[in-house]
């Protein structure tokens, strides 16, 4: 038990870290795609 509870913790550490990163570059595409398409959205810092 002991173990797998260790080796379960880094693992959920990394698909936050992914999920994380998976919507910034998400959020990028689509912002992306909207200022190509219409002009008028400026581009927002995204931190």
């Amino acid at each position: 038990m002991e173990t797998r509870f260790q080796t379960m913790i880094p693992v959920e550490r990394l698909t936050k870290t992914l999920t994380k990163q998976l919507a910034k570059n998400l959020v990028r595409r689509s912002l992306n795609r909207r200022n190509r398409g219409k002009g008028w959205l400026p581009a927002l810092p995204l931190s």
